[in-house]
């Protein structure tokens, strides 16, 4: 990944999106390319148009923000980059969860269809959400998303079950159940830590 600082980026895409209808914004983000659904040693980091996609949605979350644009988050995060340089992926959810708050079961109704949505990079930054929401609605959409065919959605899986059954004591042991299976028979090793870590975490 190419060594940029994205704030001078999102300060400039801020300001374009201030005069924006709110249809207009939502209608941006939707025309928008998506970002690499490919970890950060992804060659398109490399260019300046992928950076300057990251920082326009980094501004856009902002907005959405201090919109309250709940419509426009499951938008936002079906383009979201399956990597996470700089941590401006994580960077994605605080807009969002200015807009929900404090009615965390909207967004929590956001995000559980994004667990099953097409690209990668939606599915890992949806279920990191729904661990960082702690609503036991959620707990099925996870232990589903532990059999996701992208590793680094698995470990967000496990990590979000951990804390989820922190949060939820009644469901510990069938989350450490499914942990466990994870922790031994998962093929990607870097998933069986990310699943031990967990089952310590609920332990």
């Amino acid at each position: 990944m190419d060594a940029r600082a994205p704030a001078p980026g999102i300060r400039h895409h801020r300001k374009a999106i201030e005069p924006l209808t709110d249809d207009e914004l939502i209608a941006r983000i939707a025309g928008l390319e998506p970002l690499p659904d490919a970890d950060d040693d992804d060659p398109a980091w490399l260019e300046d148009t992928t950076w300057d996609r990251a920082e326009f949605l980094l501004a856009a979350a902002d907005a959405i923000g201090e919109r309250r644009l709940l419509r426009a988050i499951a938008p936002l995060f079906q383009l979201a980059a399956l990597g996470d340089g700089y941590e401006m992926m994580q960077g994605l959810r605080h807009g969002p969860e200015r807009a929900a708050a404090p009615d965390w079961q909207v967004l929590t109704g956001v995000m559980r269809p994004l667990t099953r949505y097409q690209r990668a990079g939606c599915r890992r930054w949806a279920v990191r959400e729904l661990g960082i929401l702690r609503d036991p609605q959620a707990l099925d959409d996870l232990v589903s998303a532990l059999g996701d065919q992208e590793p680094m959605v698995r470990c967000e899986a496990c990590t979000s079950l951990g804390m989820l059954a922190q949060a939820t004591s009644p469901i510990r042991q069938q989350v450490r159940v499914h942990l466990q299976a994870a922790a031994e028979h998962d093929a990607s090793s870097q998933v069986r830590r990310h699943a031990q870590w967990a089952i310590d975490m609920i332990t």
